[in-house]
């Protein structure tokens, strides 16, 4: 029998086979080592499938960053929770400096004082001109109304004067031409007059020729005087009128410093109430969220006092998301940082690429450069695998929200 086949002779007898003990024919041999290297590659497909790396448990995770305070004071304003979700640069804690206020109200307390006293001796000195102005317009007023008095007292008396004078030179008049008549007279009955009566003619003549010449030489000097004295008035009158001048070109200046003195006034209340805006403005300060993502951990709440360096919230970064992965180790095949694989996230369709990055056993990272024993794979089940997202694609899974905590799926090439 060969391969299973009974040999026959021509006429159908069959021919008994002839047994030799202890060998195999050679198609016998050639079957049996083709169907155990059949077996041998079906076994290693199955034990390559089953014994390679799998994902038993996968969670996306971000890097945390941790917001602390710029300052020491008390948080006024911060109502983070856990789970809320942060923007990049979104304002976060607000906390109050008790000793910059303290510090800038005490400044601001010492200039407001200073301006107050600088406001009240300007008030002062305006005072003080309005006194002056009021005393030289008084005193002015006083002068010009003394100067118009004596001015009319000697007018008054220069036309008394004049009066006289013109009384005498009318007499003085009447005299001489009498004098004269006398003269003519005496001249016409000299040869009837003795000697005495002319001599007495002569010297009555003599006198009231005398009495015209000095009545003249009084209206000539009353004359001067009135002069003198009209000129001493008109004198007077422009001095007054120049005080007067002078005390309105003073009080004309006094109007202008009271003003420059006001507006002083007012630039100062107007710094004033900057610096109280100032100081308003810098008793707050704002923490800002350095990165965009979830509150992972609140430490502080309003009302609370921090000290410069506190933790105030955790924040995971969600521009920077990574997988944790729970990895079985295969016996044929066991996960190296650098590896390739494909990342699915829930709730966003398909998949991405990832790499490797480290991997821990025991909280200790595994050694990239050396392989894993047998003796250590067999007591090494499994390993944690942190596996690095494209950027690319965190932008494109950012549009369904920051998944960290959610589920995620590991394929091992």
């Amino acid at each position: 029998m060969i391969f299973g086949f009974q040999a026959r002779t021509a006429d159908g007898v069959a021919i008994p086979a002839v047994r030799r003990p202890g060998r195999v024919s050679g198609p016998l041999m050639l079957r049996i080592v083709v169907l155990l290297l059949a077996l041998f590659a079906v076994g290693a497909y199955f034990s390559n499938r089953i014994l390679q790396p799998t994902s038993l448990q996968a969670v996306v995770n971000a890097p945390m960053v941790t917001l602390r305070a710029p300052i020491d004071g008390k948080l006024v304003r911060g109502g983070a929770t856990v789970g809320e979700v942060f923007t990049s640069g979104a304002e976060t804690f607000v906390i109050r400096d008790p000793r910059v206020d303290l510090h800038r109200q005490r400044e601001l307390q010492t200039r407001q004082a200073n301006a107050v006293q600088r406001v009240a001796a300007l008030d002062r000195i305006l005072g003080d001109m309005e006194l002056l102005s009021t005393e030289l317009r008084e005193r002015a007023a006083s002068y010009s109304a003394a100067e118009e008095a004596r001015l009319q007292d000697l007018a008054n008396g220069q036309d008394i004067a004049i009066t006289n004078a013109q009384t005498a030179l009318d007499f003085a008049r009447d005299q001489e031409t009498r004098a004269r008549f006398l003269v003519r007279a005496g001249t016409a009955v000299e040869q009837r007059l003795d000697e005495a009566t002319r001599t007495r003619l002569i010297a009555v003549a003599t006198h009231t020729r005398a009495m015209a010449d000095r009545n003249g030489t009084i209206i000539a000097l009353d004359a001067a005087r009135r002069q003198v004295f009209m000129t001493a008035g008109v004198g007077g009158v422009g001095y007054a009128r120049q005080r007067q001048d002078e005390v309105e070109i003073r009080r004309l200046e006094l109007t202008y410093q009271r003003s420059v003195a006001l507006g002083e006034a007012s630039s100062l209340q107007h710094e004033v109430d900057t610096e109280v805006e100032h100081v308003a403005a810098l008793r707050e300060v704002a923490v800002a969220a350095a990165v965009g993502g979830v509150v992972s951990a609140v430490y502080v709440s309003a009302g609370t006092d921090v000290v410069r360096g506190n933790p105030l919230a955790d924040v995971m970064n969600c521009d920077a998301l990574y997988i944790e992965a729970t990895v079985s180790t295969g016996w044929f095949a066991t996960p190296r940082p650098g590896d390739l694989v494909r990342v699915g996230l829930y709730g966003v369709p398909g998949t991405m690429a990832g790499r490797i990055r480290s991997l821990r056993d025991n909280a200790m990272a595994l050694d990239p450069s050396r392989s894993i024993p047998l003796s250590e794979r067999q007591s090494r089940q499994t390993v944690t695998a942190i596996i690095d997202i494209d950027r690319k694609d965190i932008a494109l899974s950012r549009g369904h929200g920051c998944p960290v905590g959610q589920p995620a799926s590991v394929q091992f090439s």
